[in-house]
């Protein structure tokens, strides 16, 4: 992002700096008057980043691998239970 100041002309800048100075006079001004000077107050600093702890090493599931009497068994019983469904109307389980 360029700063917008970088495009003004030389009496812009000028200008700039004169309104600048009125709000410093004017905000010294206020705190004079309330007794509370702004400038004195300090900025909440901002939290530390908390340190990157790598994720925990979680043990990977084993996978069953079925056997092609297994697949054959349990594609059976779907087409089944499909079919049942189907029968009775149903367009889904």
């Amino acid at each position: 992002m360029q700063n917008p100041l970088l495009n003004l002309t030389v009496q812009q800048l000028k200008r700039v700096l004169e309104i600048r100075e009125q709000i410093e006079s004017l905000q010294s001004e206020l705190d004079a008057l309330l007794g509370s000077p702004s400038q004195a107050k300090p900025l909440p600093a901002k939290a530390p980043p908390k340190p990157k702890v790598a994720a925990p090493v979680v043990a990977k599931k084993p996978t069953w691998k079925l056997s092609a009497a297994a697949r054959a068994k349990l594609a059976a019983l779907a087409r089944a239970r499909w079919r049942k469904a189907k029968a009775e109307g149903k367009t889904h389980l």
